[in-house]
């Protein structure tokens, strides 16, 4: 049996956790209201609802508050089998994601697309309009009722860029990298 690989992707105010076993997710959830009140859901192998990790942390300002919680709880439902890895992915920017893509646009003399993904790009329409207004030098028209229905394009016909969002699986991407440190440090593995 492969050692399971821990994944932990927090924002400024939630926490996603996922455990998997080569490609199988094992466990998975997340903490939302880190900072007011914070609660917490998880989520078996198929995906049916399993009881969350209990948060006794009612002051929670960041998620490395409810981590050792959620560390115990995950353990505990694996049988205390050790970890090969843990990935950590932090993310806290929220409308101030226009500047770097700006930025990089600049960088690269103009863009042929910009593609929305992961828990932000997918699910915040604000933070894509945002983005999008400020990339309109580049010729990017947003379609904003496509945009607020979170469709896959969300640029006009006419825009010279293309706008889409793309969803994804951000903690079993996170998973496979952590896999293939872990494999390419392995004794032999050079």
């Amino acid at each position: 049996m492969e050692p399971p690989i821990g994944v932990i992707n927090a924002g400024s105010s939630s926490l996603k956790f996922s455990f998997y076993e080569g490609e199988r997710r094992l466990l998975g959830g997340q903490v939302e209201g880190i900072g007011a009140h914070p609660s917490a859901s998880a989520v078996g192998p198929d995906g049916e609802a399993i009881p969350p990790p209990q948060l006794h942390v009612t002051s929670a300002t960041v998620p490395s508050d409810v981590l050792p919680t959620i560390l115990r709880w995950a353990r505990e439902r694996l049988g205390n089998r050790r970890l090969s890895a843990l990935g950590h992915r932090v993310v806290h920017r929220g409308l101030r994601h226009s500047r770097p893509a700006c930025m990089l646009a600049a960088a690269l003399g103009g863009l042929d697309g910009l593609v929305f993904t992961a828990g932000v790009g997918e699910n915040a329409a604000p933070v894509r309009s945002a983005i999008c207004r400020a990339c309109d030098w580049l010729g990017l028209e947003l379609e904003e009722a496509a945009n607020r229905a979170n469709e896959h394009c969300i640029s006009t016909p006419e825009s010279r860029v293309s706008a889409c969002v793309i969803k994804t699986d951000e903690n079993l991407m996170i998973a496979r990298h952590a896999r293939a440190l872990v494999s390419a440090a392995a004794p032999g593995a050079r």
